[in-house]
């Protein structure tokens, strides 16, 4: 939920509650439109709600789609618009849904989810992309090994750490 809704929640809480006394001094207090908030007393729902009829995923499976994309960017591997696509267009067709997207949903998709905003279409980044290759890695867990054994450490006295038996 953004901060206007968090206000206008906020609001309508108060006017409620009796704290504050008409829909002018809680638009006041809170900070937003009072013609927004008379319209939500009133029983009217925010446009995003409003909207989620009409959209091709549900809220659940745009959230699902947002986790891959924000995962995707751990690994180094950032999501290009139509690849975006396509797995939207995959999730469509596990419930059955044969029928394209339309031209600017992805950029209605960022709208909707602006964490991934910075991550769609972005070029990766070479130097995260090259420290993760096999060998690099190996690299680094041949030189853990000759550090564990220079020290003699036991297996016991490392925390937060995958043998070589699970990474080989």
């Amino acid at each position: 939920m953004d901060s206007v809704e968090i206000a206008i929640q906020n609001a309508l809480k108060d006017i409620e509650s009796g704290q504050v006394i008409s829909i002018r001094a809680a638009a006041t207090k809170w900070g937003v439109p009072k013609s927004t908030l008379y319209d939500r007393a009133n029983g009217r729902t925010n446009r995003r709600v409003a909207q989620q009829p009409q959209q091709r995923l549900t809220p659940d499976q745009e959230r699902f789609l947002t986790d891959w994309i924000l995962e995707q960017s751990v690994h180094g591997c950032l999501p290009t618009h139509a690849r975006v696509r396509e797995m939207a267009l995959r999730i469509l067709q596990i419930n059955g849904e044969r029928e394209p997207l339309g031209r600017k949903w992805t950029e209605g998709f960022i709208t909707r989810n602006p964490r991934v905003k910075n991550i769609i279409g972005q070029k990766s980044d070479s130097t995260f992309t090259r420290r993760s290759q096999p060998e690099t890695l190996q690299g680094f867990f041949n030189n853990s090994t000759a550090i564990q054994s220079y020290y003699e450490l036991l297996a016991e006295d490392i925390w937060n750490w995958m043998s070589m038996d699970l990474v080989a």
